[in-house]
């Protein structure tokens, strides 16, 4: 009886690890982003890449500040307030 694998797997596969890698994901899309705005000929400003790109950053803005607040530090008023759920 090997305890120690199976315990290891319950510890890397968790809700939160699969969603870990999901956001990883999210780079592969926008790779599929840009050939498909090259292959419509949108290589000028706005296109489905940058659309992406930015709902990207949003999501991993989001993820620090979740972070942050796990981590019971400061946050600013302005931050606290846009987040705000309620």
């Amino acid at each position: 009886m090997n305890r120690g694998l199976s315990n290891g797997l319950h510890v890397l596969i968790t809700a939160e690890t699969f969603w870990g890698i999901f956001k990883k994901f999210l780079m592969c899309v926008i790779d599929v982003l840009y050939r498909v705005d090259m292959l419509l000929g949108l290589t000028g400003g706005l296109g489905f890449m940058v659309g992406g790109t930015f709902f990207y950053i949003g999501n991993e803005f989001f993820s620090l500040v979740d972070n942050y607040g796990r981590l019971q530090l400061p946050l600013p008023k302005q931050v606290k307030k846009n987040i705000a759920t309620g």
